[in-house]
């Protein structure tokens, strides 16, 4: 065997290591990336040179340069697989690879029904037909109680065998209850603050992350190893457990009861969560002073200089309310010997009407200017559906308002 030879090293995943002499031109090759090749490609004549000087034949597959490696010898692309179907990821576009993960006939159906209930909360929050109804909370309630859970343990266990159904159920719910509090304590240091919107879109923002994110990891898993909900399989154990061929008229009276109570305990539940009772009715009346906050109001006021004041209404009256604001400088003297406080003058500063929904808050800014020394109290009044005549003033029409509130103030010259 004179013929020209080329020393080939074939490293194993072990530390394991032997060197061969070739009758073929073959490139140096990292056996993991290409033992497929071992069992693609055709098979040629391999000389090992024994101890004792004497070479014998073994025959040892034909690999291609392309297969692993570059003419440098250096393994061209880790990820490089002959089988497109093993690595996903293989010499795709984007564009190609964005539609193949996230494929009709690729994407998981329990991904899919979360996101069309996500669409489905919200259109039952917003849209206002919908959201009178009481399918508002049936569809709102899971995307607080264990959608983004599932959707988190979506994607963080991709697998089949990563957790058992109920080991996902019980997670799922434990983590609901563990991630949505964090969002809203998150949203309390914000702008935006916990309200009705900021939450909705944090949890949907939240939501289809992580829907994505357990899509892509599925995605990389072979087609046997990903997690899919099974369904019909599902549904045929417990149609067999519940009502199981060749049963006796008795057994399978009574499997049908118990199916009955349990929709009957679905039901009453929603009902009650529904259909709740109606709590205490109230409306909210409150004025804020400088930055939205109840801190700082301007008590001292230079003559002829516009002051600025808000007024926030919340109407919790389980039914649409019509509002009137007034607000109006009062000068109120205190009879020292009986403590008992007059009236002694009475200017209307500004008004306004508002229509609030049951669980709607509004904050209203109120400029406005003092012009008299006088006065000495700035009073805001609600009314409640019923505005008194303009004939009653003074401390009668405070007494006739819903709510009231003042400021003490002290009305300086300019200087």
């Amino acid at each position: 065997m004179k013929q020209s030879r080329r020393a080939v090293r074939l490293f194993s995943h072990v530390s394991y290591e032997k060197t061969f002499q070739t009758g073929v031109s073959s490139p140096i090759c990292h056996w993991r990336s290409c033992w497929e090749s071992v069992f693609t490609r055709g098979i040629g004549n391999v000389i090992i040179a024994g101890e004792s000087g004497e070479d014998s034949l073994l025959p040892i597959p034909i690999m291609r340069r392309d297969d692993c490696a570059n003419p440098n010898g250096n393994l061209r692309n880790p990820n490089h697989h002959p089988d497109p179907t093993l690595n996903p990821m293989a010499e795709k576009e984007p564009a190609g690879l964005i539609l193949d993960i996230f494929g009709p006939e690729v994407i998981g159906k329990d991904l899919i029904i979360i996101a069309l209930w996500m669409v489905a909360a919200i259109l039952f929050i917003y849209v206002p037909v919908l959201n009178q109804s009481f399918l508002r909370v049936v569809f709102a309630f899971p995307m607080i109680l264990i959608i983004p859970g599932y959707a988190l343990i979506a994607a963080l266990f991709p697998g089949q065998d990563d957790l058992d159904g109920i080991e996902r159920l019980a997670l799922s719910f434990g983590l609901s209850i563990a991630v949505v509090p964090l969002i809203g304590f998150v949203l309390n240091y914000t702008p935006w603050g916990i309200r009705l919107d900021p939450i909705v879109v944090s949890l949907v923002i939240f939501t289809a992350a992580m829907l994505i994110i357990a899509q892509y990891r599925r995605y990389l898993l072979p087609p046997e190893k990903r997690f899919f909900a099974p369904f019909r399989e599902m549904l045929a154990e417990v149609r067999g457990g519940l009502i199981k061929p060749g049963q006796s008229r008795t057994a399978r009276t009574l499997s049908i009861i118990f199916i009955i109570a349990i929709v009957a305990a679905i039901c009453t539940t929603l009902y009650v969560i529904v259909f709740v009772k109606e709590g205490e009715k109230y409306t909210e009346f409150y004025i804020l002073g400088p930055g939205s906050k109840a801190v700082d109001y301007p008590t001292r006021f230079p003559v002829g200089k516009e002051q600025s004041l808000i007024v926030g209404i919340g109407n919790h009256e389980y039914q649409n309310i019509t509002y009137t604001v007034e607000v109006m400088l009062l000068n109120v003297v205190i009879d020292p010997t009986t403590n008992m406080s007059s009236i002694k003058a009475y200017q209307p500063l500004h008004s306004f009407t508002t229509t609030l929904s049951h669980n709607e808050t509004r904050e209203f800014p109120i400029n406005f200017t003092v012009n008299d020394r006088r006065y000495n109290r700035l009073q805001f009044l609600l009314f409640n559906e019923t505005v008194p005549s303009s004939m009653i003033s003074g401390q009668e029409r405070i007494n006739a308002s819903y709510q009231d509130l003042h400021l003490w103030i002290t009305v300086r010259p300019v200087t």
